[in-house]
Parts: C-alpha cells; structure tokens; sequence
C-alpha cells in the first residue's frame, strides 16, 4: 500500500507550527489558553497596584518587579507568535517548498521542489519520535525541533483515513497524538 500527500510549505503552515510547537501535547489548546489567561490577569493584577501606588503616593518595589516579568511575557509571546514565525520562513527560504510525501509500508519517502532545486530522503518509522494531529495538520517530527507539515485540506477524507491508520500501525500508541 502507497499513499501520496503533496504538502506545499506556506507561511501559514509555518506560523501555525512554531505556534504549536511552544505548547505541543495533546492539550496544546488548553495550555495556550491557560497560559495567556494567567498572562492577562497578571497584568491586570499588576496595573491595579500600580495605580493604586500612584494614588497613595508610595509604589511597592515588588510590584514594580512583577510589572518588569510581567512585559518580559508579554514580549516572549508576541516574539514567539508574531516575530519569529516570519523571521524563520524568510530566513530559511522556506517560499513555496512543495514536499511530496509518499508513505510505505516500510518507510517514508520525501520529495521537494524548490526553486528547480530538487531532493529527496527516506525515513524510517522508527526514526519518527512524535506525531501529533491537530484539526489543520499532521506534524511528523523526525527531531525534537524539527517536524515534516502536512496539510490536512490537501487531503481527501478517504486517503486521511489511510494515512492515520498507517501511522498509528507503525508508531506506537503513545507517539501518536491526536491534539484536542
């Protein structure tokens, strides 16, 4: 049995990865969430003292460190979500990159055009540490930093079926994460 997926690389699919990459799990939703919601109330809860510090006329110095690990947050997150997605696509030239990934039995087969610049490599199922699916993509990660993107629109229902019951055939059961 082969089944073939053509992924192209967008900034899209690069923004949604390194978006999904800072919490990856099963629960990645819910971590983003927990996380920006701690994020929001702390700053909130900071403002108000901060306030109330200038209405009284005496500020409390721990507030004033809270406030500064308050904007560090802040500016990791709007880093890691806005800045470095566009950084990394436009650095590495990773403009209209087509893979097409062919699954086997017993390995993978990627292909990719780029700029008439041809490659390609095969790889083991075991060499997959993780895959993670979340209701866009399928993130194949052959690395702790470094995953193959599929698009999930790209494919019809039928051969997404295959896919997943291939990958949860060849992976075992705690590699294969469907995200929520």
């Amino acid at each position: 049995m082969e089944i073939k997926v053509d992924a192209k690389h967008d900034y899209e699919a690069q923004a949604k990865f390194s978006r999904f990459f800072v919490f990856r799990g099963k629960y990645y939703k819910t971590k983003r969430l927990l996380f920006f919601t701690f994020l929001f109330f702390l700053t909130c809860y900071v403002i108000m003292r901060l306030i109330e510090g200038v209405t009284i006329g005496y500020y409390e110095p721990l507030y004033l460190v809270l406030m500064a690990i308050n904007l560090i947050l802040i500016a990791v997150a709007v880093l890691i979500y806005f800045i470095r997605p566009r950084i990394f696509y436009k650095k590495n030239g990773l403009k209209d990159i087509i893979n097409t990934y062919v699954f086997r039995e017993d390995k993978i087969l990627m292909t990719t055009e780029h700029n008439g610049v041809n490659g390609s490599m095969e790889i083991d199922y075991a060499a997959l540490l993780k895959a993670y699916e979340t209701d866009q993509y399928i993130y194949l990660f052959v690395s702790t930093r470094q995953a193959m993107l599929i698009n999930k629109k790209n494919i019809d229902m039928a051969t997404l079926s295959k896919l997943r019951a291939l990958l949860k055939s060849k992976l075992p059961p705690k590699k294969y994460i469907h995200c929520i």
